[in-house]
């Protein structure tokens, strides 16, 4: 009895395919009968047989067959590779599927068969199961090489950066809470993929700039606004421009926050 007594079938698709639509009534019936015997087949896609034997299979007469047959393939619904003594009809789906399951199946196996050998070397007769620690370190140390502190010391100079910039043209501008600045600049790097040193030269340029430098007060409406800026950046250059050597040595991590401590002190 085959162990799949259901197919998987897709009316949508059946009903959709042109080929299968161009075909009359009677040949549809029959390569519906075809695709069950198919399945019962191992699910193998092909379907052989003399035209008798065929008609047979699918509950037609053999004129019936032939003209099915002959349909089909001008319609494109069938593959028919062989038509002579025997006939061959080939569902396209049905086949690639099976021919997935056998190379999965090859694969494990050839992956049984090395694990088996190698339980053998061992000299144990029972089988031992491998720890899973291997991957667990490698994990753990993949998580260790995350340059996670460079991006967060990254992104609080960049906030320190921005703050600076902001400071120079209202010195009285409002205290920020530089952490949370810092935290919008590191997903922006971590999860948005933007360059550290691109974010620093949009900032330079957004606070040049006449209109942006009253919009862009903070990281966060900096990151909304990033491919904007960009875009504009690229565009035109602002009027005036900072250069980066005045916040080459300001801008180091400590003195981000030793800005915020002035700030604050205020």
């Amino acid at each position: 009895m085959n162990k799949f007594p259901a197919m998987m079938f897709y009316v949508g698709d059946w009903l959709k395919d042109p080929a299968v639509t161009k075909c009359c009534p009677a040949t549809r019936g029959i390569w519906l009968d075809a695709l069950c015997a198919m399945h019962e087949n191992g699910r193998s896609g092909t379907l052989t047989g003399t035209v008798e034997q065929l008609a047979r299979v699918c509950r037609c007469s053999p004129t019936e067959l032939t003209a099915a047959v002959v349909e089909l393939e001008r319609a494109g619904a069938a593959d028919v590779p062989q038509y002579d003594s025997a006939v061959t009809l080939v569902n396209r789906r049905m086949k690639r599927e099976a021919e997935t399951r056998e190379k999965t199946r090859k694969r494990v196996s050839r992956h049984r068969t090395q694990g088996d050998s190698d339980d053998d070397s061992t000299g144990c007769n029972a089988k031992v199961t491998r720890p899973l620690s291997v991957s667990v370190s490698i994990s753990t140390s993949s998580k260790e090489k995350k340059p996670s502190v460079s991006l967060s010391e990254q992104a609080l100079r960049l906030s320190g950066v921005l703050l600076h910039l902001i400071l120079a043209r209202k010195p009285d501008f409002k205290k920020p809470d530089l952490q949370a600045w810092a935290k919008d600049l590191d997903r922006a790097i971590r999860l948005d993929g933007r360059a550290p040193e691109r974010i620093e030269a949009v900032i330079r340029w957004c606070q040049a700039d006449p209109f942006w430098q009253a919009n862009i007060l903070s990281t966060a409406k900096l990151r909304e606004k990033f491919d904007q800026l960009e875009l504009k950046m690229e565009g035109k250059g602002p009027s005036g421009s900072v250069p980066a050597e005045s916040l080459s040595h300001e801008s180091t991590v400590e003195e981000a926050r030793a800005l915020l401590s002035k700030v604050r002190a205020r």
